[in-house]
């Protein structure tokens, strides 16, 4: 029998699929057909069910797969989510164990644990060392001024004696204010720099230190420029706010140019007083934009060469202003004509 002795077909009859075979053999013409209909019936009832099966398994094996990975990772995101609480400001905060963790998430957690006790211990002591120091320099500084006050009063004028008794009063006024400034930023580390909540006329207290800024800015020929709204209160403590705005007023004073200029303006920005304080003079460099809050760090030589200043200030200014609830940034780029100093400050009082 050859391979055309034999064919196939489908065919359709009254709505029914035949497959038909006609095969020739010894003479004979053999016709067979066989009924498709049911079995395409059943074939497509299966495709169906695989259609519907396939992504129902595979959801079902996803959240399986869901369920034991949260399971195995919950542990890790305890840790991590304690952890986040934990500040420089509260190491006391502890990780607690979960009970069905395992060995090694348990051994995990009391390696961080005895960790933050270290960490805790130590800050402690840096704290309550620049605390006590600065605590314990102040009388003695104290008694030295007063002393070189004392001698210079005695002492003949125009001499070399005049001399050397005002280099060490200058000497003694700059590590007096070192020590204080130490002693709030150790306040600062520790959450206990603002303490007092009394109303800030913050409009009224950025006027008077316009007018300050005016008479210290005469000598070097800087203008100064304002533009402040009225009715400003905030709450917290006056004498901070007011040193950590006129520490950036002098800043832009004392890095200015001459005949260049200083801007200062105070507006409401929805729940906030903003403050801008922007100063023609010597750029920031770009490698150094990031550094400046930075206690003790100053820029480059162009700003601090015969600067009386030691890297505190802005360190300083940024500890009372994110004490308040605010925050302080420098904008722009090195590239820019000027400085330009922000702080936004949540209003809270007198609005």
């Amino acid at each position: 029998m050859g391979p055309m002795d034999q064919q196939f077909a489908s065919v359709t009859v009254y709505g029914k699929e035949w497959r038909i075979i006609v095969n020739h053999e010894r003479g004979y013409l053999v016709l067979a057909a066989v009924d498709l209909t049911e079995a395409i019936a059943d074939l497509k009832t299966l495709e169906k069910g695989f259609l519907i099966a396939i992504p129902i398994t595979v959801a079902l094996i996803g959240l399986g797969g869901w369920v034991v990975v949260d399971r195995a990772m919950r542990p890790v995101r305890e840790i991590s989510e304690a952890a986040a609480h934990i500040t420089a400001r509260d190491l006391s905060s502890r990780i607690e164990g979960s009970r069905n963790s395992d060995r090694e998430f348990e051994h995990l957690v009391e390696v961080l644990n005895v960790m933050m006790e270290r960490l805790e211990s130590g800050f402690s002591h840096a704290n309550r060392f620049s605390a006590d120091v600065s605590h314990e320099l102040k009388t003695p500084l104290t008694v030295m001024q007063a002393e070189i006050e004392s001698a210079l009063r005695h002492c003949e004028p125009g001499t070399g004696e005049e001399q050397r008794l005002l280099v060490l009063r200058e000497e003694t006024s700059r590590l007096k204010s070192i020590t204080r400034s130490l002693m709030l930023l150790a306040q600062a580390d520790v959450g206990e720099l603002i303490r007092k909540t009394d109303p800030i006329p913050l409009s009224e207290e950025v006027i008077e230190l316009v007018e300050d800024a005016e008479v210290l800015s005469a000598e070097g020929e800087v203008e100064i420029r304002s533009e402040i709204e009225e009715g400003i209160v905030l709450s917290g403590d006056f004498s901070l706010m007011r040193q950590a705005i006129l520490n950036l007023i002098n800043n832009a004073i004392k890095y200015n140019e001459e005949n260049g200029f200083v801007r200062i303006s105070l507006e409401r920005s929805g729940t906030d007083a903003v403050i801008t304080v922007e100063n023609t003079g010597a750029k920031i460099p770009e490698e150094a934009r990031g550094k400046i809050f930075e206690r003790f760090y100053r820029a480059d030589e162009s700003r601090s060469r015969n600067k009386d200043g030691y890297g505190l200030g802005l360190s300083l200014t940024q500890a009372i202003i994110e004490g308040h609830g605010g925050e302080i940034r420098l904008e722009g780029s090195a590239h820019d004509e000027t400085t330009k100093f922000v702080i936004e400050l949540p209003l809270q009082l007198g609005e």
